[in-house]
């Protein structure tokens, strides 16, 4: 509320694009997100905390919680983006401006972009922390145990695919490196290299040649 709707109102400082990148699916977070604290403040015990059944309320929701990897993926191009801004002195102001009119806490922009990708490698934690603190009696505790495992595996999910994307973009780098590169686009069959590494070739009359080979997934 505090900066994407003051941009939107500034078309002859951001373009479509820019905010798209800046701000990612910020958007569809928080109406995930507001939902999911809705349907934990209904599982908090009030009157009687250390009796509050949440662990069911991460199982329930832990397909929605997939919308934080295109987050995370695009998260260090807005990074770039923003720091591209951020060298002129028009754009520090209004981000400062936006900051203060809405009365935000003291964070610069980025810091409240990082928010969710920090957040979503919180949950484990914390749900590792209240395992710690549940007796195996307690109604909760094989959710707690479950969502633990699902919030680990939304992570690792997460980080698996941030991994693929930076090797993707990598092949593509080096491929485009290659000075008269002949074959067909390395890319159009694989997403990563497993091996890279010289090789001799010896003809049949015993002459040899140093290769340099790369092994991709689906590709030598």
């Amino acid at each position: 509320q505090g900066y994407i709707r003051q941009c939107r109102k500034h078309t002859g400082m951001f373009t479509t694009a820019q905010l798209s990148t800046i701000f990612g699916n910020i958007e569809e977070i928080y109406k995930f997100q507001r939902k999911f604290l809705k349907d934990l403040e209904k599982q908090y015990n009030k009157e009687e905390p250390h009796l509050s059944e949440i662990g069911s309320c991460f199982l329930q929701h832990q397909e929605g919680f997939a919308i934080y990897s295109e987050y995370c993926n695009n998260h260090p191009s807005a990074c770039i983006e923003l720091s591209k801004l951020m060298k002129q002195g028009k754009y520090r102001h209004f981000f400062e401006a936006c900051r203060l009119l809405q009365q935000m806490i003291d964070i610069a922009i980025d810091g409240f972009l990082l928010t969710p990708v920090q957040k979503i490698c919180k949950y484990p934690l914390q749900l590792a922390e209240l395992l710690k603190y549940t007796t195996q009696e307690h109604s909760d505790y094989n959710n707690i145990k479950a969502a633990y495992e699902a919030m680990k595996n939304v992570a690792c999910l997460i980080n698996e695919r941030k991994r693929r994307l930076e090797s993707i973009d990598k092949i593509a780098r080096w491929q485009v490196s290659i000075v008269d590169w002949e074959g067909p686009d390395v890319l159009a069959r694989s997403s990563e290299l497993i091996h890279s590494g010289e090789l001799t070739k010896i003809s049949k009359q015993g002459k040899s040649q140093q290769r340099t080979f790369f092994l991709f997934d689906h590709q030598l």
